[in-house]
């Protein structure tokens, strides 16, 4: 596997109206394996893109390697940042479907 990203996000938790992500479960890519899991605040991963850090979602396959997914982005609306993988205009975060912790 070489270098998919910085990070890859593999769960996500969202707020209660499910429009914001309130945190994230993140691995560094270490070119052939990811590391340990880790936690990330929605504003530390906000915090990250724009210092350009990369993102990307991953999911886990029935052999248990990972699949890659989509570039994680900000994507301003009205005003306010948010993360997404691909283009839409709805006022919320859209990390594709990762799995919810």
């Amino acid at each position: 596997m070489s270098k998919w990203a910085n990070y890859g996000i593999s769960a996500v938790k969202f707020n209660s109206q499910r429009t914001l992500v309130e945190k994230v479960v993140a691995q560094l890519d270490l070119e052939t394996v990811f590391g340990t899991p880790s936690e990330f605040l929605r504003h530390e991963i906000v915090a990250a893109v724009k210092k350009n850090f990369s993102f990307i979602t991953i999911f886990t396959r029935e052999d248990g390697k990972w699949k890659k997914g989509n570039v994680i982005r900000l994507e301003t609306i009205n005003g306010r940042e948010y993360l997404k993988t691909a283009e839409d205009a709805g006022e919320a975060d859209r990390l594709d479907n990762l799995p919810e912790y």
